[in-house]
């Protein structure tokens, strides 16, 4: 803007300004009064002439617009200064874009790197559980192997299956199942034996469709007896109701355990096996060794599953010592439990 126009005694016009104003000199020059200062052409930080000089009125070339007049459209500093915001407003946001852009890169392939890194952890894990449990596969098949060469001799009779009914026949075949894995798990197994068990018994057909892969079980299964295979001075009868207690676990003796489940609890028939058989009889030292314990349904039995007089068996073998065995493998549920010395559950 211009202002304070005053004629001069000269032929120009001399347009003076306050410190924010732009003026004119006496040659129409562009000019700029400082504060405190005079007005001199060309000077000024914004007095180097309009941008748009080259141009007429009409925008052809020629004299700058309103040249004949002797006025010049000039841009105030603060214009020049908004303009310079502007530009350096812009190098800034394409600096920034730039900066943002290669940020992204950078975290897209660093969660890429992570990525590789958690799949080259995961199948190094997954090879060394493979090579893991491949390893003891082998080390089981190789314990096995050596337990049907020297292994002490369990044999489970099922010459009495036919005994049973078809929900007590299922129930055999499962505690076979977990007597075959407890043999398995054992760092001494035993060399198991199935006698009496017959092919076309509705147990061997129970135990194939329960039991994966029971046809491949590192045992030894036939239809004799087992005194067609043992020597009868060789083997132990255990029974609940013999009057003997065994004594020690010793691998010069074949254990018979009973295989029969029995949920109308037929009086002795193990016992009665073993009498048919002529063999000796014998109980696990449990009266020797724990005590009865009150429980609210005062129940109290000595009738244990095939798999958990095997338990007792294969403890007291590893550790030589019944009352670990029995505390260990004994379940708690039967109303039973190992007593402090000089306590005898007889006499309870």
């Amino acid at each position: 803007m211009l202002s304070r126009a005053r004629e001069n005694d000269g032929d120009g016009i001399r347009v003076e300004r306050r410190a924010d104003k732009w003026s004119l000199g006496d040659d129409g020059a562009a000019g700029h009064r400082r504060a405190g200062g005079g007005t001199s052409g060309g000077a000024g930080r914004c007095a180097a002439g309009p941008p748009f000089s080259k141009y007429s009125s009409d925008g052809r070339a020629g004299s700058p617009p309103f040249a004949a007049a002797g006025v010049w459209p000039l841009m105030t500093e603060a214009l020049v200064c908004r303009v310079r915001g502007q530009k350096n407003a812009s190098r800034k946001q394409r600096h920034w874009e730039r900066t943002l852009a290669a940020r992204k890169s950078k975290r897209r392939e660093e969660k890429r790197r992570r990525r590789l890194n958690r799949h080259s952890e995961v199948e190094g894990d997954a090879a060394r559980r493979q090579l893991t449990k491949r390893d003891a596969k082998a080390a089981i098949r190789e314990r096995l192997a050596e337990a049907r060469v020297s292994g002490l001799k369990v044999c489970v009779d099922l010459s009495m299956s036919h005994r049973m009914s078809d929900k007590e026949t299922s129930r055999l075949a499962a505690q076979l199942r977990r007597l075959y894995g407890s043999n398995r798990r054992a760092s001494k197994p035993f060399r198991l034996f199935l006698t009496g068990l017959r092919e076309d018994s509705r147990l061997l057909a129970e135990c194939v469709r329960m039991n994966d892969g029971f046809l491949d079980y590192a045992l030894e299964r036939t239809e004799q007896s087992c005194l067609d295979v043992f020597p009868a001075e060789s083997v132990v009868y255990l029974s609940p109701d013999a009057q003997e207690a065994l004594e020690r676990v010793d691998g010069d003796t074949v254990y018979v355990l009973g295989g029969l489940v029995d949920e109308s609890v037929q009086k002795a028939l193990s016992l009665s096996r073993a009498e048919e058989l002529g063999v000796r009889a014998a109980r696990l030292p449990i009266d020797e060794h724990m005590r009865k314990t009150p429980n609210a349904k005062n129940f109290h039995s000595k009738i244990l599953a095939v798999n958990q007089v095997f338990d007792i068996l294969l403890a007291a073998y590893h550790t030589g010592s019944w009352t670990l065995a029995l505390d260990k493998c004994f379940p708690r549920s039967k109303g039973y439990a190992v007593a402090p010395q000089g306590h005898l559950a007889s006499g309870q």
